[in-house]
């Protein structure tokens, strides 16, 4: 291929991924929900896990204290 053949293959290349990255078929509502959506999924990740890492931690506090009330050192 010549160079200016070259040049033009590029040209249409990048049109090409450009236009597609700018279009977005949902309408700025839409958008805004999809939003909302992740925004709530994340934010009760993070409640599940604070509420397992609170599980998690009481039975190791009980473990803890079933294993120092019965030990003994005689």
């Amino acid at each position: 291929m010549e160079e200016r053949e070259l040049d033009r293959l590029a040209e249409i290349i990048v049109k090409k991924f450009t236009d597609q990255r700018r279009f977005c078929p949902l309408d700025n509502e839409e958008q805004q929900a999809v939003k909302d959506l992740i925004r709530t999924k994340r934010n009760a990740v993070r409640v599940f896990l604070w509420l397992c890492g609170a599980f998690v931690i009481w039975v190791l506090k009980d473990v803890y204290n079933y294993i120092m009330g019965h030990l003994s050192f005689r």
